[in-house]
């Protein structure tokens, strides 16, 4: 894996920790249209993070979203689905602001648990390509 690979992921994840900290930021003084944006914004620059690794460059929504169903699918994660699902209509809620308080509350948890699922898989690939890369 090149150094310029490298440097792409490592800047990805950098700016999912910065979104999900402004998440959090927004989220405390109840700018829950902010924060939906912001939730989307760290699952964009993680999952663009992990097409890296599968040689993607996921520049575009429907390619983000086409590349979270084929991971989804090849986990065998039902759950994960709905969680795209949810972040997707976080992510329209930022352009529309229909998304009541309650709901909001019921996609944001769905939105962590996939945020959580993607990080995972992320640390995975580089223990996986640090590995091979050392031996």
């Amino acid at each position: 894996m090149s150094e310029e690979l490298i440097r792409e992921i490592v800047k990805r994840k950098q700016l999912a920790d910065e979104a999900f900290n402004n998440y959090i930021e927004f989220y405390k003084k109840g700018e829950l249209v902010k924060a939906s944006e912001f939730l989307w914004g760290v699952v964009n620059n993680l999952t663009y993070a992990l097409g890296l690794f599968d040689g993607l460059k996921l520049s575009k929504h429907q390619k983000i979203i086409d590349y979270l169903k084929m991971l989804a699918n090849s986990k065998n994660d039902k759950a994960m689905i709905d969680e795209v699902q949810a972040v997707r209509i976080l992510h329209a809620n930022f352009y529309h602001g229909v998304v009541s308080n309650e709901q909001f509350e019921y996609y944001r948890r769905l939105a962590e648990s996939l945020i959580n699922k993607l990080a995972r898989i992320l640390y995975g690939r580089f223990r996986e390509t640090f590995r091979k890369e050392l031996r």
